[in-house]
């Protein structure tokens, strides 16, 4: 991966975007693509439209630009949050895992009930999402919805980074590094009419 295309990954996965929830990383490639675009527009569902005109065929080109993550969806009387996943998550590989939430960014670490608390028949079973929280270190039900209020997305906490040889790795690389190709497209003269789609909800479905 070149310098300069790795640092435009890692700027695309500053921002958060899950499904449905796309506005902030949409607001980075818009204004990374307005400089080469000749029009820039959002469609009802979130999709980002970016065109550049020329002469011979017209081609549409598309990435996502949404990521997984997580929705709110309760709270406990003792301040954890509730929440399902927004996209196929492993269960497996989510406790522990670092989130932030809603514009504010509010941080919080996916848990469960302690282990010294869990049967031995319960150490031996993939969690199930009810058995996990939200931890944002809130002491009530009041404080944490003050904090996070219901229906919050929020995206898992990861940036890029180097590792291997020549290898990288990004909480939202799938598909971050397609809407980074098509951004370094944008910038090339192109000898057709090129619409470039960075479309929303690929991860619901």
């Amino acid at each position: 991966c070149n310098m300069e295309l790795f640092e435009l990954i890692q700027t695309l996965n500053t921002a958060h975007g899950p499904s449905g929830d796309e506005g902030a990383v949409r607001e980075v490639i818009a204004a990374l693509a307005r400089p080469h675009a000749d029009e820039v527009t959002a469609d009802t569902l979130g999709n980002l439209i970016v065109r550049k005109r020329g002469s011979g065929p017209k081609v549409m080109l598309c990435a996502h630009m949404d990521e997984v993550g997580v929705i709110v969806t309760r709270a406990t009387d003792e301040g954890f949050l509730k929440f399902d996943f927004v996209g196929g998550v492993d269960r497996r590989v989510a406790l522990g895992k670092p989130v932030e939430l809603g514009p504010g960014r509010v941080p919080g670490v996916i848990g469960m009930k302690a282990i010294h608390l869990l049967s031995r028949e319960d150490m031996k079973k993939v969690p199930k999402t009810d058995a996990l929280y939200l931890d944002i270190g809130a002491s009530s039900r009041e404080e944490a919805l003050s904090m996070v209020p219901l229906g919050t997305c929020g995206a898992f906490v990861g940036p890029p980074e180097r590792f291997g040889e020549g290898l990288f790795k990004a909480k939202a690389i799938d598909d971050r590094v397609g809407c980074a190709v098509m951004l370094e497209l944008l910038r090339e003269k192109l000898p057709m009419d090129v619409t470039f789609a960075f479309t929303a909800q690929e991860e619901v479905g």
